[in-house]
């Protein structure tokens, strides 16, 4: 009879349910009570309650509870505590639902879900390590460390571990400690004995060896070996250049008497090709190009003129050095102007007189007179000794008139030109004539650059001007036969030069190239390039004889100035 109550009591709370669901869909509202065990409820709420096996859960409506319907009683159990609160327990696995009755409300329908907890899987068990053996320890440690000399001892305790002892020599401490770290690798009980090797002390240098070391630092090129013997200094082993030998001998010589048995290992010789623009440019033309100056690096500071400190500037190919005021400063700041002299020359802005070219070896002079020669009357006497002076016959010697330039370029170890110039210019002066026997013989003027020293790369350009002043230009007037001097003639007969339109313009290019020669003609360079550096030229009295008794006349001036000369005033 029992059975049967509840099932009619069951088809009876399924039918109410029916009746009590409106037509509109209501939506399913989930709660699991693992999370919370409280569940307030709505009139009306359609809920599901996701309960576990052997909980609880405390059910709360908002009025009282008239009544409740409850589907499987096998599932859950429904306990009333107080007329607004039930129990719910969850008693087996399954699904069922309770039917609530609020006073004056609509029935409320709990759907119940009761689920048992899943059953962990048991996790695998993990692998023990594979035991090491003291064998295989030992074996491990001599194949790590055996690029070090350091003794591992293994041993086998009495509780079955393995310990090791590490005994030797290290060069730092940070060696100590990866030994360590290695060993404690294979086995974590590590007696750690090593220490750090003691560094040697240096060999104790005899007197001489110590001076051979303070002479090769002091030298400073790579592959030269110093000996000392008694007072001598012994260069020996192999440098790249002539230029390297000569320059280990010269940072040598302040240390005693210099032995050089240094060996070139190809032996080249540097040549220059100095070239020479003589050139007649427009004061307009020299103007605009000095309104267009561009940017400068000063590199050092050469010689004076006139009083004037010249400032000089490294050149590179396609530019050129010209004056700001052309007569005040010979010498002047850099202006990339390199192609526009062609184009002055071109346009007829400028006039190419001469463009002579000089090859000559590194350490040796090349010098350019652009000018020529003023012939002047020496008288000798006679009865010098009977002391009576009566004239002898008169004789002509030539003395050089315009300008000497002379080059002196070395080469560095980094390829640059080092160049030591010097500029002279030499004119007649009346105002210093004397009368001799009737003939007024003129004296001479000098004014120039001296010693000029440059720092330049092959191929780079030099322009000078502003050696030719007003003065001189008087001269000039005043000796008609300079007009017929090749060079500067052509430049003296120029109404605008002599107008001071025009101005007197030298470029110097210089190009460096390097021949392979022979030791012989190492040698022979050697000792050419011991000679002085820029021999300055005799233009003072003639290198003639003037014997104290009888005889006359002088000898002309030799045309040899400096060790490799060219005179451009037999050239157009």
């Amino acid at each position: 009879m029992m059975s049967r109550w509840w099932v009619l009591n069951l088809a009876f709370a399924l039918l109410l349910c029916n009746f009590a669901v409106s037509d509109e869909k209501t939506e399913e509202k989930a709660i699991d009570t693992r999370l919370n065990p409280i569940v307030t409820v709505t009139p009306g709420e359609a809920i599901r309650l996701k309960m576990i096996k052997g909980t609880s859960a405390v059910l709360m409506t908002k009025r009282p509870i008239d009544r409740f319907a409850l589907g499987d009683p096998q599932i859950v159990a429904v306990t009333v505590l107080a007329e607004r609160e039930l129990v719910i327990n969850a008693k087996s696995e399954g699904t069922t639902n309770i039917v609530l009755w609020e006073e004056a409300a609509q029935p409320t329908n709990l759907w119940i879900e009761v689920s048992t907890i899943p059953k962990e899987e048991p996790k695998p068990s993990q692998p023990q390590p594979k035991k090491v053996t003291p064998e295989e320890i030992e074996a491990l440690l001599k194949r790590g460390l055996s690029s070090l000399a350091i003794e591992t001892v293994v041993l086998q305790l009495p509780d079955e571990t393995v310990a090791v002892i590490l005994r030797g020599e290290v060069e730092s401490p940070d060696e100590i400690k990866a030994v360590e770290s290695f060993a404690q690798m294979l086995t974590p009980r590590v007696i750690n004995m090593l220490k750090i090797r003691p560094v040697p002390s240096p060999p104790q240098l005899t007197p001489e060896e110590k001076k051979a070391l303070l002479i090769e630092q002091a030298v400073g090129i790579p592959g030269v070996k110093v000996a000392i013997a008694e007072d001598k200094v012994i260069l020996q082993g192999q440098v790249r250049s002539l230029t390297e030998k000569l320059l280990a001998e010269e940072r040598a010589k302040p240390f005693g008497n210099v032995i050089n048995r240094l060996e070139v290992i190809k032996p080249t010789v540097r040549q220059f090709v100095a070239e020479v623009q003589v050139l007649e440019v427009s004061r307009n033309a020299l103007q605009k190009l000095g309104i267009s100056w561009g940017t400068t690096q000063v590199t050092g500071t050469g010689g004076t003129a006139g009083g004037v400190q010249t400032k000089i500037f490294t050149v590179t190919p396609g530019q050129a050095v010209f004056g700001e005021e052309t007569v005040e400063q010979p010498i002047g700041r850099v202006s990339p102007i390199g192609a526009q002299i062609n184009a002055l020359i071109q346009s007829g802005q400028a006039r190419l007189l001469a463009n002579p070219q000089q090859k000559t070896i590194e350490g040796a002079d090349a010098t350019f007179l652009v000018g020529g020669l003023i012939p002047i009357p020496v008288f000798g006497f006679f009865g010098v000794g009977a002391g009576a002076a009566a004239p002898g016959a008169a004789t002509v010697v030539f003395f050089p008139f315009g300008i000497t330039l002379t080059l002196h370029p070395e080469a560095t170890s980094e390829g640059e030109i080092f160049l030591q110039m010097r500029v002279e210019v030499t004119a007649p002066d009346y105002g210093l004539a004397t009368q001799v026997l009737g003939t007024t013989v003129p004296g001479f003027r000098f004014r120039g650059l001296d010693d000029v020293k440059l720092l330049l790369r092959s191929g780079d350009t030099v322009v000078i001007s502003g050696l030719i002043q007003d003065e001189l230009r008087e001269q000039i007037s005043r000796f008609p036969l300079l007009s017929k001097i090749p060079i500067l003639g052509e430049l003296f007969k120029s109404r605008e030069f002599v107008r001071q339109q025009t101005e007197l313009v030298i470029t110097v290019t210089i190009h460096m190239e390097e021949t392979p020669v022979t030791e012989e003609a190492l040698r022979l360079m050697q000792t050419y390039q011991k000679r002085p550096v820029l021999p300055r030229p005799s233009f003072g009295l003639p290198t003639g004889t003037f014997p104290s008794v009888g005889g006359f006349g002088a000898s002309p001036i030799g045309t040899s100035i400096g060790s490799a000369t060219q005179t451009t005033s037999t050239q157009q």
